[in-house]
């Protein structure tokens, strides 16, 4: 019994260790590794490939949304009680909105704060 706690801590550890190896914020030293890795990836990649990117960026979520919009639904004179599709479909579209909200709005803040005090 005494392993399962060391060993859900070692993983801890290990992904706080993976994190804060990836913040630019955290370590100053890589900030000029990066600069450069940059710069590199700049040079060495073709204007098709960045084009290419931008273009196919945008079609998950508009798979996703065709996905979800191309659900069958039933009658509207049948009643509230039979439409479940709805009731599954408002929950896709609505659930991660608070979610996302909430991953958006601290660096807004943050940004709103620093603006306001400039």
């Amino acid at each position: 019994m005494s392993g399962i706690p060391s060993r859900v801590g070692s993983v801890i550890r290990t992904l706080v260790r993976r994190w804060e190896s990836i913040q630019v914020e955290l370590h100053g030293s890589y900030a000029v590794e990066r600069f450069t890795s940059m710069q590199k990836y700049c040079k060495l990649t073709s204007t098709w490939r960045a084009f290419g990117i931008l273009a196919t960026a945008p079609l998950p979520p508009l798979i996703c949304a065709a996905i979800i919009d191309a659900v069958p639904l039933e009658s509207p004179s049948l009643g509230i009680t039979i439409h479940g599709m709805v009731l599954l479909l408002a929950m896709l579209w609505c659930y991660p909105l608070p979610f996302s909200v909430l991953w958006v709005s601290g660096p807004w803040i943050f940004t709103l704060a620093v603006a306001l005090y400039l």
